[in-house]
């Protein structure tokens, strides 16, 4: 008996359990710490462009809404198991056919649901983030078993969801058609000059060179070469763009003088690069504004090529899609 009243004595109070902390938090708050902590810090030690937090966020805040005020110590593995599950179904754009978060996500959870998804891209990028959060609710001690490990990641590189094909010739003649070439340039209230219209494409498609370069081009970076006196854009991967933000290029290779094509110059290229050069107040070779993502050639893309619906039933389409060119 006295056995027994000494252990009972010496007893530790009953505990939570080891995913019950002391002070549950909410993921709602977590993922705002972790948003916080992005922003602040990178990720894995590293900073992140304002693109990259831009879609990391926008990734957070559609888990934030799924899980509400729910307590991080509440999700389960089966119900990971069902998210990856539904994600599959996920509609793409939703917000753009007048759909909420929510809407979206009740839609894809119908396994009748035969509708189009995003693709394994997009899925990647939904639930990388929600395996960011498992991960960092885990670190911080809000939750004591790691979750994270139990989300599995698209190989979105492999995916055929999407398949680019060149253009044919056809489809070149219906987009640069000589002489009539910039006559279906589309509305000047769409905030592009007409005069990059003009010359971004046929840059891109003599040079092979990507959008984001082109349009980072500064008058300056039209240069000639003393030996051979060819006529070049020096494509950078340092220095300073014209809105004074740091050149950006994708790989090594994008990194090279490119000759501008004897087509171009004899159509009066460099008749423009000369009056691009008087305006003091603007050096860049192309007058074009940065997205919230710090992105030049993003909004001029959408210019270029576009197919879409709204949600009011008008349809809004891309330079090519109004030459006739088939682009989906």
């Amino acid at each position: 008996m006295l056995d027994h009243l000494f252990k009972t004595q010496n007893a530790q109070p009953l505990s939570t359990t080891p995913d019950q902390p002391e002070s549950p938090t909410a993921l709602s708050e977590a993922i705002d710490l972790y948003i916080t902590k992005l922003n602040n810090q990178g990720r894995k030690g590293k900073k992140l462009a304002q693109r990259t937090l831009l879609n990391y966020q926008g990734r957070l805040e559609f888990w934030k809404e799924y899980f509400g005020d729910r307590l991080v110590h509440d999700i389960t593995l089966k119900e990971l198991s069902t998210i990856q599950n539904w994600m599959t179904r996920l509609p793409p754009n939703y917000t753009n056919k007048g759909l909420t978060t929510l809407a979206a996500i009740e839609q894809a959870k119908s396994a009748d649901n035969k509708l189009p998804a995003i693709s394994d891209k997009t899925r990647a990028e939904y639930l990388g983030q929600l395996k960011g959060i498992l991960e960092y609710v885990h670190s911080c001690g809000f939750i004591a078993s790691d979750l994270s490990s139990h989300i599995e990641i698209p190989n979105a590189k492999q995916s055929k969801t999407i398949e680019r094909l060149p253009f044919s010739n056809n489809d070149l003649a219906k987009m640069f058609p000589g002489e009539d070439y910039g006559v279906d340039s589309g509305r000047k209230a769409s905030g592009f000059d007409e005069d990059a219209k003009f010359w971004i494409p046929l840059m891109a498609a003599f040079s092979g060179a990507r959008l984001e370069k082109i349009c980072q081009l500064k008058t300056s970076d039209i240069k000639t070469d003393k030996e051979t006196g060819i006529i070049y854009a020096d494509i950078t991967e340092g220095g300073i763009a014209a809105d004074g933000e740091k050149k950006k290029t994708k790989s090594k290779s994008s990194v090279r003088p490119i000759p501008i094509h004897s087509t171009l110059i004899n159509i009066g290229f460099m008749d423009y690069v000369k009056a691009r050069k008087k305006d003091t107040t603007d050096k860049a070779l192309f007058k074009l504004k940065r997205d919230k993502q710090g992105r030049l050639g993003k909004g001029f893309s959408n210019w270029f090529s576009r197919f879409e619906t709204h949600k009011a039933g008008n349809t809004v389409l891309g330079y090519i899609e109004r030459r006739g060119v088939e682009s989906t």
